[in-house]
């Protein structure tokens, strides 16, 4: 497939990845470049939003109703996952470089929670996945928004553990097993460190967890293993 095509508006030739997808097409990319696309819109703002207004008026419960069957799909669940934390973000006034490509993706790897191994999926029987951050996106706790700071976990253990620290968490849930947190200390030093990931590694990456948890702001949120989670 050639990787240039040529803009219908204005004439040019440019890149392939220049023009915004659209399935409809023959090449699956609009005839128009993105250029000319934000340009259209711009000049025809007021007639767009016009145009649209009268479209949802019109058709009011039928996009309800193609809404709702969407968000019961894993992309529609990714997506208000997504939106959710990006609202988050903005109040506690914090940056992000979270995708949703990310959470999507890591809705659709995750097969089983990694803090208490229930199945997650859409399909019935199983737990429908939650977005989790390891470290909070609270204020007061440092988290960020971005691939490395987030989980597919099932709603349960999303409730509990809250703000809580994971190491701490750990402690606190007999669903949380040694083998689970041994996945879980695994996949986070996959996930920060490039090459080799070493014995020697996985057990300094845990050694740091373990003393961040000791830190005051989690102490109120401590628990013990075997105690009951809240």
């Amino acid at each position: 497939m050639t990787n240039v095509k040529t803009c219908n508006r204005c004439n040019r030739t440019k890149l392939i990845e220049e023009f915004n997808k659209n399935p409809k097409m023959r090449d699956g990319r609009l005839n128009q470049c993105r250029e000319c696309v934000r340009e259209y819109r711009r000049q025809n703002a007021d007639k767009l939003r016009e145009q649209s207004r009268r479209y949802k008026e019109a058709n009011r419960e039928v996009i309800l109703e193609r809404d709702r069957q969407w968000r019961r799909t894993i992309e529609g669940r990714a997506r208000k996952a997504f939106d959710k934390s990006n609202w988050k973000c903005r109040q506690y006034g914090k940056s992000t470089s979270l995708t949703y490509e990310d959470v999507l993706t890591e809705f659709k790897e995750t097969k089983t929670c990694p803090y208490c191994n229930t199945a997650l999926g859409m399909e019935p029987g199983k737990q429908k996945p939650t977005l989790e951050h390891i470290y909070s996106l609270n204020k007061d706790l440092g988290g960020v928004n971005n691939v490395v700071n987030i989980l597919a976990v099932c709603e349960a253990c999303n409730h509990k553990k809250g703000d809580m620290h994971v190491y701490n968490y750990y402690q606190s849930s007999d669903k949380f097993t040694d083998e689970l947190w041994e996945r879980f200390i695994d996949k986070s030093v996959r996930r920060l460190v490039s090459g080799e990931v070493t014995e020697r590694r996985v057990r300094q990456f845990e050694a740091g967890m373990k003393i961040e948890a000791d830190k005051p702001w989690h102490q109120s949120v401590k628990g013990n293993k075997g105690s009951e989670a809240s």
